[in-house]
């Protein structure tokens, strides 16, 4: 309730156009020489065409001290993130190899796997969100976010422009369902990953899981939605939690001293792996940038 007090009086403090990670319409617009100003017109609100460069700054879509040879790769992998919303949305015409599903799960693969590009997905995402004018594509991007919030969280710093963009402009009866994900999901991050949660490869959910998420339609046992995104975490912190987990925590957190974590899982091995489970898997193999050409 004080969080809602807070967004109400100071939404403007969160507004995405705030964010700092933003590389600004201006020098977004001066990687082209023609059609700069509707592209300046464009930059935070839907377009049907592709964008030239990330939406955010490099710096903050990359590993730090990366070469260029890794930057080169990672706007690729943002370039090809906002091809694939186009497709999934029907921005963009979709073709028997690569369809609206395979898209959704490219896009869902770069971001569990490359923590980095996340935030930039969102925006991206938020980007088709805004004065879109078909309402076929409107719900299919909303329809992602609810996908994508589901599959990974945004980092922490971003988090709270993610929740007012969605008290701003989602239906006034579709906002508990969605603000409900995004808390739900960053806060059992947090709990489990610490700050790992910003490095944490995620499991990529399977089809049946992607149909839930949509329709809100979970099994009886399934006590909160979306585990598949934690199952693996709690499995490496050597903690016995499934889908009822609310009985397996109080459980857990008898077993620890003060109700304290136990240690995370070394760096190395989060940064090298990706678990699979039956409840998600690796996703798909990114594809080059010139195959949605």
């Amino acid at each position: 309730e004080i969080q809602n007090m807070i967004f109400q009086k100071n939404i403007s403090i969160f507004d995405l156009s705030t964010y700092s990670g933003l590389l600004g319409h201006q020098d977004y617009s001066k990687s082209v020489y023609f059609g700069r100003k509707e592209l300046i017109g464009n930059y935070l609100r839907h377009t049907s065409k592709k964008i030239p460069v990330p939406l955010m700054k490099m710096e903050t879509i990359t590993p730090k001290n990366c070469n260029k040879e890794t930057k080169k790769e990672y706007k690729k992998m943002a370039l090809t993130s906002f091809n694939c919303i186009l497709i999934y949305c029907g921005d963009k015409k979709s073709s028997l190899k690569f369809d609206a599903n395979r898209a959704r799960d490219i896009l869902l693969t770069i971001g569990s796997k490359y923590p980095e590009i996340r935030d930039e997905i969102y925006i991206q995402n938020m980007k088709q969100c805004i004065q879109n004018p078909s309402e076929n594509s409107l719900e299919n991007a909303w329809k992602l976010l609810k996908i994508i919030l589901s599959t990974f969280p945004p980092s922490s710093s971003f988090q709270n422009y993610v929740e007012v963009f969605i008290r701003r402009y989602i239906s006034q009866n579709l906002i508990t369902t969605y603000i409900y994900i995004l808390h739900h999901n960053c806060y059992y991050s947090e709990i489990v990953l610490g700050e790992n949660r910003e490095t944490k490869k995620f499991a990529v959910p399977n089809p049946e899981n992607i149909k839930k998420i949509i329709s809100n339609k979970y099994d009886n046992d399934i006590q909160e939605p979306f585990p598949h995104m934690f199952k693996n975490d709690l499995k490496e912190l050597e903690v016995g939690i499934n889908y009822k987990y609310r009985k397996k925590l109080s459980e857990w957190e008898s077993q620890t001293d003060n109700n304290s974590l136990p240690p995370p899982p070394e760096q190395e091995d989060v940064d090298n792996k990706i678990e699979v489970n039956e409840e998600g898997d690796e996703g798909c193999e990114i594809p080059d940038i010139s195959e949605f050409s």
